[in-house]
């Protein structure tokens, strides 16, 4: 899985719906078939990191049912064992739902009775033949016989156009269901891998309902803030908040080069890359590498326990707006781990270098 890919999943599950208040019931309820369970099997149905109810398997079946949450009209739930075991994404509206489902294949669980959750059933369907190519390719260019006759040149290529195929495709939905939150959802998720010039498009065909949503204000503050930075450009200046509490600007960093590294205590690839990472910091500081750390997270508690456990000796800011932070957004950051090394001038001179990579171009500059 791609990191972009990953970045993305975490995201939809981090976020929840918020449209405007409607008259419609306030009341839902699940009658949910799940076989291959047994009997006293727990689930637990969530909203928005919180536990909204839980019910017990009998015969395999349950039944869930109660007020809707903050009387919305659609709101994006979780529905799951204990411990993730078996868990399904979904969209509830205040109806009456029922779920089929089958232990092992949850993932695959199906949902009627929600409208919004049938368009993202089409949404997904639409974009299945894109996956089964990327991910047919992904297998080949890493297989050990792909990679042992050397031929992982043409199918890069390949895999490159399989994937700009595979995001045209989301695009084109996206346009064709401007009314939809689900399409106002996934754009506030994907819209910097789209690129501002195709989200502010696909912004601007969207209601103005969708518009007013959560998810249409994150997009209309993605395209107020990005900058879309690229190598050679002056780096633009933020301030946020230090685990201390005070606030410091990327300005106020000095060194003659400095990183801006993007990164998250829930991030796996970039928790592995710390231990480098600090390594590099250790052996180039004294010559002028400074490096700023920038969390997406969303809590203090695990920012702070990352910090700790990895050691990390250089500043740290965040915002714990999570994938919607602002320099984030600033920077277009649609993946992490992500960099920006920045020289005594200001000017970005490299990005996303990792390892040994990054320690080679400090060393070239820092002679």
């Amino acid at each position: 899985m791609s990191k972009k890919i990953l970045f993305a999943a975490i995201v939809w599950a981090a976020v929840a719906c918020h449209q405007k208040k409607s008259d419609a019931p306030s009341t839902f309820s699940i009658q949910a078939q799940v076989n291959g369970f047994a009997d006293s099997t727990w689930f637990f149905l969530e909203y928005n990191d919180h536990v909204l109810d839980s019910a017990q398997v009998m015969h395999d079946h349950f039944q869930i049912e109660g007020p809707f949450p903050d009387s919305l009209p659609a709101a994006q739930m979780i529905l799951h064992t204990k411990n993730y075991t078996d868990y399904k994404f979904f969209w509830a509206e205040p109806a009456a739902l029922t779920l089929t489902g089958e232990k092992g294949k949850f993932r695959g669980t199906t949902i009627t009775g929600s409208a919004t959750q049938q368009v993202n059933d089409q949404y997904e369907a639409f974009l299945d033949p894109g996956r089964e190519e990327v991910d047919s390719l992904r297998r080949l260019i890493y297989s050990p016989i792909s990679q042992a006759k050397a031929d992982t040149t043409m199918l890069m290529t390949q895999l490159r156009a399989a994937e700009t195929a595979l995001q045209n495709r989301s695009i084109t939905f996206l346009r064709d269901h401007p009314e939809s939150i689900v399409s106002a959802n996934i754009l506030s998720i994907m819209g910097s891998t789209y690129g501002r010039e195709a989200t502010q498009e696909l912004y601007d065909h969207f209601t103005e309902a969708n518009k007013q949503t959560s998810f249409g204000k994150d997009i209309h503050r993605y395209l107020t803030l990005s900058r879309d930075l690229k190598i050679n450009d002056h780096y633009a200046d933020f301030e946020q908040s230090t685990p201390e509490g005070t606030r410091l600007k990327l300005s106020a960093v000095s060194g003659k080069l400095v990183l801006l590294e993007f990164w998250a205590s829930w991030c796996g690839p970039c928790r592995q890359e710390n231990p480098a990472l600090v390594k590099t910091y250790a052996e180039f500081r004294k010559k002028g590498f400074e490096i700023l750390g920038v969390s997406l997270d969303n809590k203090r508690a695990p920012w702070m326990a990352a910090i700790q456990n990895d050691s990390l000796p250089w500043p740290q800011v965040s915002d714990l707006k999570g994938a919607h932070n602002e320099a984030a957004l600033i920077y277009d950051v649609n993946g992490i781990p992500m960099n920006f090394l920045i020289d005594d001038k200001g000017v970005i001179v490299a990005k996303s270098l990792r390892g040994e990579e990054l320690r080679k171009r400090l060393a070239e500059m820092l002679k």
